[in-house]
């Protein structure tokens, strides 16, 4: 293995030709890659410790030009020629330095008296006040380099005093500026509030996302300020709702999100929006004080609890408080886990052990994140995959596992692993979660199923459902699959039964295209029947008014459709074409609910429809295989005119019939 020195040196005489070109004006993109491979290699302490001066006196030129293009555009958007690329350079050269200065107080302090602060804070400021410019990579180069100054100045008086010092008011104070002004116009927005302590200070952040133009999620930070009384109810509540009213937010908050910390929850149940009961909320006619009234000064929105820290929840700490609490097996998890945990912490810390564990397994141990659901699971694979454990806890003078305490933490990830295995599981889970929370449920279903095996990259789709549980996702469809209809009505643009029917018609149409193993999908009783049926009342309420179910025809540059439904109409006939692949039987029932002209019916271009004409070529394939009758229902078709070629026409093209056959030709221009 080289040693660090030799890559650094590699990549630091790179890196010297890239900052003489940018000098001169010239960034080209190919360029980046090399600031990006320091970036890369600065993410191991090892390597940061052992930055030569040069490559930050490097990174300093170059962002100072980029500063100056930046300026250029400023003062005229004509004679700046590559905005995009130069802001992509001060991203990646952000970023570099933000990996310099993570633990390094030596860094820290050479950045700062070099005058990185200085560059940095006046390219933030300028970056500031383009954000009604259309660049795709002005606000990453933004987020980069308030990320860099926080790495700065974290455990850093000095750095912190410059910063403070060249940014405050002016920089701060505009950014809060520049977010109440993206806000005022939009009409709803979701917020979230999280608590997290980091060097014994107890921290509370909030964030917004909102939706200005389209369903493309827009994130804007609101908050983070230091916490010096206790997480209790009423400190958190008036926090969420002094940040709401500081920005303005008013009733525009349609929803807070939270974890289930009991905390969040009780302050939630205090002071948010409770939804009544039809059935009983005319029967209380109780009087209270006025006081009761008056002492409340705000009302919290709508609470909606983290999905993802639920199925955390479930997947790692019932499980690890079942382990320790149950008499046979607490010993032997706290024990197993226990020597999980000094691999884990010796790997982190000691740069001699971290290589012995890149030397005999090729490969990282990986972090322990408390918050990301599966990182317990995928940290005890990571260790009981290593081929020579026993001479890696040598190595690294750690305690070696017995093999009894292997056996048990095979045994543990085969349960963990098979909580999306257990249908009735998975079914309990289903029926107490909100509409919101199963559809985050059946987005983890689906990207199980299109998973890789992360060893091999080999294709494992479907390996992780039986098949009970694919039947229940299949009743699930055909109980609620009517609901997609909502949004043929913008009304109901998020309707959330809707959103499960598309969940689960993609997850459906994953399972099927497994024919090995979900074959027998293709006799589940009404599917194909509710499908063919779906399909033709989404064609009919695309037809009989305007809507996202309507064929959409439309030239290049006039904006990507935004939708939850785009691409439904597609899937239904990919399904259908899945469930017909080599039966017979539902060949011939599809011939028998008019499906096959509706399928041709859709084969026109649609760009509420990404490659439908593609889908509907597949599903006549398979159709047609084997099958004369539907060979022949095709071959029967005759000519009832030429299609609306209006979009052809927009592009310059035309269509004339020869010889019993189409044929695209230029249209010929007027003399």
């Amino acid at each position: 293995m080289d040693a660090p020195s030799d890559s650094m040196s590699e990549l630091a005489a790179q890196l010297f030709p890239v900052k003489e070109a940018c000098r001169l004006g010239d960034f080209r993109l190919s360029d980046v890659q090399i600031i990006q491979k320091l970036t890369h290699l600065y993410r191991e302490q090892r390597y940061r410790e052992s930055i030569d001066e040069s490559v930050f006196r490097n990174l300093l030129e170059i962002l100072t030009k980029a500063l100056d293009e930046i300026q250029t555009f400023c003062m005229d958007a004509n004679r700046a020629a590559h905005l995009d690329v130069c802001l992509q350079f001060t991203a990646e050269c952000f970023r570099c330095q933000r990996n310099a200065c993570v633990q390094c107080t030596r860094n820290q302090t050479l950045m700062s008296n070099l005058g990185f602060i200085n560059v940095s804070v006046a390219i933030l400021q300028l970056i500031n006040g383009m954000q009604s410019v259309q660049a795709d990579f002005l606000s990453g180069a933004f987020r980069c380099g308030l990320q860099f100054l926080g790495n700065l100045a974290a455990g850093n008086r000095d750095s912190q005093d410059r910063i403070w010092k060249l940014a405050f008011p002016d920089l701060f104070l505009t950014m809060r500026t520049t977010i109440m002004a993206r806000l005022a116009d939009i009409k709803s927005i979701c917020t979230t509030a999280d608590i997290w302590t980091a060097h014994n200070k107890s921290f509370f952040g909030m964030t917004c996302h909102c939706d200005p133009t389209s369903l493309q999620r827009v994130s804007t930070a609101l908050a983070c300020t230091r916490i010096h009384r206790k997480h209790t109810f009423d400190v958190i509540a008036s926090l969420i709702g002094e940040i709401h009213t500081s920005f303005s937010l008013g009733d525009k908050v349609v929803r807070t999100i939270t974890d289930d910390g009991a905390n969040f929850a009780k302050a939630f149940e205090e002071y948010g929006f409770q939804e009544e009961d039809e059935e009983t909320a005319e029967v209380d006619h109780k009087f209270g004080l006025i006081s009761d009234v008056i002492d409340q000064p705000f009302q919290l929105p709508k609470h909606q609890r983290c999905t993802t820290h639920t199925l955390n929840l479930l997947s790692a700490y019932d499980i690890h408080k079942h382990l320790s609490c149950t008499s046979s097996t607490s010993a032997m998890y706290r024990s197993s886990i226990a020597k999980c945990s000094a691999l884990w912490n010796k790997a982190s810390r000691s740069c001699k052990a971290y290589e012995v564990i890149e030397v005999n397994t090729n490969r990282k141990l990986i972090v322990l994140c408390v918050t990301r659901w599966n990182s317990f699971y995928n940290a005890v694979k990571r260790v009981m995959s290593v081929e020579h454990l026993s001479i890696v806890c040598n190595e690294m003078g750690v305690a070696k596992f017995k093999m009894h305490e292997i056996s048990f933490l095979k045994e543990l990830l085969i349960v963990t692993d098979h909580i999306l295995k257990s249908p009735e599981l998975v079914k309990d889970l289903y029926a107490k979660l909100s509409n919101r929370e199963r559809v985050t449920l059946l987005e983890l279903i689906l990207t199980k199923l299109c998973e890789k095996d992360l060893e091999t990259k080999a294709d494992v789709k479907g390996a992780v459902l039986p098949f009970e549980l694919a039947k229940f996702l299949v009743s699930c469809f055909l109980e609620k699959y009517k609901a997609v209809l909502h949004f043929a009505s913008d009304t109901h643009a998020e309707d959330e039964e809707a959103l499960i029917v598309i969940r689960l018609l993609d997850i459906l149409c994953e399972m099927t295209s497994n024919h090995e193993k979900f074959g027998c999908l293709q006799t589940f009783f009404g599917l194909l029947d509710s499908t063919v049926d779906i399909l033709q009342q989404t064609h009919l309420a695309g037809k009989q008014s305007k809507n996202i179910f309507s064929t959409s025809q439309s030239c290049l540059g006039s904006g990507e459709v935004s939708h939850p439904a785009v691409g439904f109409k597609a899937s239904l006939i990919r399904l259908i074409g899945n469930l017909c692949y080599k039966n017979k039987e539902n060949q011939d029932k599809v011939f028998e609910l008019d499906g096959i002209p509706l399928i041709l019916d859709n084969c026109s271009i649609d760009d509420n429809n990404p490659f439908v004409s593609q889908w509907a070529i597949f599903a006549i394939r398979n159709l047609t295989e084997q099958n004369l009758r539907n060979q022949e229902l095709i071959a029967k078709m005759e000519c009832q005119g030429q299609a609306d070629d209006s979009l052809l026409r927009s592009m310059g093209l035309q269509v004339e019939k020869r010889d019993g056959k189409l044929v695209l030709r230029s249209q010929e221009r007027d003399s």
